[in-house]
């Protein structure tokens, strides 16, 4: 998504058919993402916008993802930038069938990755490779990763300059 978050707005669409429950748990993932990130505004597309424009996330479901509940594609320009995202979301794994809750912390967890997040390697993170307990809500940790790993990418409106990042790592406590 590289110099596409210069305005700092990403698109997203869905892609194929899916009820209107499973979008509402998706775009409830996106919102909190959307409200924590303040110079990061999400905008959904759909109908004719699709064809004037390709949306830097797009969304799809599966029926049952057997042992995967979310994956990121993600698609890189030739300067190695995020060019665009495609997320597939599970309506199930390991026999059972996700209800609207687990939807959008998968939805969560996969919008981290769009954003440059990787795996957390501690449990009770909604970035553990795993959905695990504790993993609701996008915690300081991911807010602040994700927020450092794109900051140079939103423009400085009074001098028209890319905004350097405010710290060079982040610690965990989460």
């Amino acid at each position: 998504m590289g110099d596409k978050l210069i305005d700092g707005k990403l698109t997203y669409s869905f892609k194929g058919k899916a009820d209107s429950e499973l979008k509402q748990a998706v775009r409830a993932g996106i919102k909190e993402w959307d409200d924590k990130i303040a110079p990061l505004q999400f905008v959904e597309i759909s109908g004719t916008d699709k064809q004037e424009q390709h949306p830097d996330i797009q969304l799809k479901f599966r029926k049952d993802g057997d042992e995967i509940a979310g994956i990121t594609i993600t698609n890189f320009n030739r300067f190695g930038f995020i060019d665009n995202n495609l997320i597939t979301i599970s309506k199930g794994a390991f026999g059972n069938t996700f209800d609207s809750k687990t939807i959008e912390i998968v939805t969560k967890h996969e919008i981290g990755h769009a954003l440059g997040l990787g795996h957390a390697n501690f449990e009770g993170n909604l970035m553990a490779a795993m959905v695990n307990e504790g993993a609701g809500s996008i915690s300081t940790c991911e807010f602040e990763g994700a927020l450092q790993a794109n900051y140079w990418k939103f423009i400085d409106k009074d001098n028209n300059t890319p905004l350097p990042p405010k710290i060079d790592h982040i610690i965990c406590k989460d």
